[in-house]
């Protein structure tokens, strides 16, 4: 027997960085209180909180909703002016570039997590960074 092999009857613990989610049974949620007294910690949320940009939240019938509405409402989307927006076919600028670069970073994180329906999209998009064009900033901005 694996020394570790309780642990998979009783829940599960992961960490990333200085953030853990753990779920189980009532002997896991005991360990987890035993090791809080010895190494307090910053906040302890159960059942609904954000933990690396994604809402999570246990129902009633213990399932989990995973949701990133709010950090994806929050990128800031690309500022693409009037005159710009009448060229289409114009590459990109450097400032533009990096814009384009950040927003397609923040929604890929979503799309790795709760938001595979944009992956597809975001596919198209990326593949125009060696030569984007304003027509791929409208593009970007307008399929979130």
């Amino acid at each position: 027997m694996h020394p570790l092999e309780p642990c998979v009857y009783h829940g599960v613990l992961g960490t990333n960085a200085d953030d853990g989610i753990c779920g189980g049974h009532d002997w896991l949620h005991s360990r987890i209180e035993q090791l809080r007294k010895s190494l307090p910690s910053g906040s302890y949320k159960q059942r609904k909180f954000v933990l690396t940009g994604i809402q999570l939240e246990q129902l009633p019938d213990f399932s989990i909703r995973a949701c990133q509405e709010d950090y994806v409402n929050s990128t800031l989307p690309i500022e693409i002016g009037k005159h710009r927006r009448s060229t289409p076919q114009e590459p990109v600028s450097e400032s533009e570039m990096s814009h384009l670069r950040g927003f397609i970073g923040s929604l890929q994180y979503a799309t790795t997590n709760t938001r595979a329906d944009m992956a597809a999209k975001f596919g198209e998009i990326q593949v125009q960074l060696s030569k984007p064009t304003v027509l791929t900033l409208l593009e970007a901005a307008t399929d979130v």
